[in-house]
This record gives C-alpha cells, sequence and structure tokens, in this order.
C-alpha cells in the first residue's frame, strides 16, 4: 500500500530502525517504523515522504518498507521564525486531529500545501494566521462571525488575512504573533481531542 506521510518527529529505534511521527490523509496522526536503508536518504522533520507500507495490524501503526523523499523544506530549518511558526502549525494539528482518525482529502491537501508558503522570516507569523484561520474555515467552524468579529482589531485582521503575504509590513509580525495563541486556542475548543488531552492534565 502507497501512502503520502509528513514527518512529524524521528529518532533511531535499535540499530536499523527509525520511529516517526507522520501524518497521512488514510491514518491521521499516527506512528511509523521504517527500515534504514543504505541507499536512501535519512528524511527529515516535515519532509513529504512516499511510502509502500505494510497492511497497518493495528490502526494505529504503520510499518514502512521503503520509503522516497519528494519534498525536502531545507529553508525553515535555516531560519529561526520560519521553524518555530512552522513548529507550531503542525504542534496544532497533532492537538486538533484526533490520533489514527483518516483526515478528510481537502484538508489533507490543504496541509500539504502549508509547508510551501514558509519562505519568508518576516512573512512566518502572517502565515500561521492565515493557516489556521483557513483550516478553521475548512472545518466548517465560525471563524469569520465569531472570532475575526469579537476581536477588538478586527478590521486590520481582515485586511492581512485578504492581501497577499507580498504586501505584509514586517513590523506587524511582533503584533501577530501575540494574537495567533489566541486563534489556536479557539479553534482548539471545537476539538473533542484536544478537550480530552486538556482534562487529562493534572
Amino acid at each position: 500500500m502507497e501512502l503520502t506521510l509528513i514527518l512529524l518527529s524521528q529518532e533511531a529505534y535499535h540499530e536499523r530502525t527509525l520511529k516517526w511521527e507522520v501524518l497521512s490523509q488514510a491514518h491521521g496522526y499516527t506512528t511509523a517504523f521504517a527500515r534504514k536503508h543504505q541507499r536512501s536518504n535519512i528524511p527529515d522533520i516535515f519532509d513529504h515522504l512516499c511510502v509502500h507500507v505494510q497492511e497497518p495490524v493495528k490502526s494505529n501503526i504503520l510499518f514502512v518498507d521503503h520509503y522516497d523523499i519528494e519534498e525536502h523544506f531545507l529553508s525553515p530549518k535555516q531560519h529561526y521564525q520560519l521553524f518555530l511558526q512552522l513548529s507550531q502549525w503542525f504542534q496544532f494539528l497533532k492537538q486538533y486531529l484526533p490520533p489514527a482518525c483518516a483526515i478528510d482529502p481537502s484538508v489533507f491537501e490543504f496541509i500539504q500545501k502549508s509547508s510551501f508558503y514558509f519562505q519568508e522570516e518576516t512573512q512566518a507569523s502572517a502565515v500561521l494566521l492565515k493557516l489556521l484561520y483557513r483550516f478553521a474555515q475548512l472545518e466548517g467552524l465560525p471563524v469569520r462571525e465569531q472570532w475575526l468579529k469579537d476581536h477588538q482589531e478586527s478590521q486590520k485582521l481582515d485586511v492581512i488575512l485578504h492581501q497577499p503575504l507580498t504586501t505584509f509590513r514586517a513590523e506587524y509580525a511582533p503584533w501577530l504573533e501575540a494574537i495567533v495563541p489566541s486563534l489556536h486556542q479557539w479553534i482548539l475548543q471545537y476539538s473533542d481531542h484536544a478537550q480530552a488531552l486538556s482534562s487529562s492534565i493534572p
């Protein structure tokens, strides 16, 4: 079975095995194990992989026979703000999405494209805001009618949400970095998985 995976974390597991946290359309957020192969490059976090997996014995574990790196995202790993904001985006997805549950194809396609937007450090906070806002729309949440409308800076935010990234003013970045967590938390209130995680923390 062939799948596209987005790699979220990686660690060595025994001598010749890698343990991954991944996102896939069919299995959502889950764990995968892959054998190291001498002829294969070791992937890095955020990379997109084309993999061949065994039919899963358990719905939350994938065993990878072979993988190829489809997309390698070097730029975010070389710039702190890009890396930080992209990490926050995928951390949000891990909180929101229930583990081992299929993701709607249109939502997964959106997630696949998301990493490509993190190219310029000064735009990173605007990219994260736009991704969270669009994700909420794809999930059918009343983000415009509630979160945006009720925000004291709604007009300014509305302009940023609908203007091209190339016109984003870098001086707004610290301001947006302070606002994005409120949108993050507003969306998580609609996730049963996130609420369950929150209630389990003492």
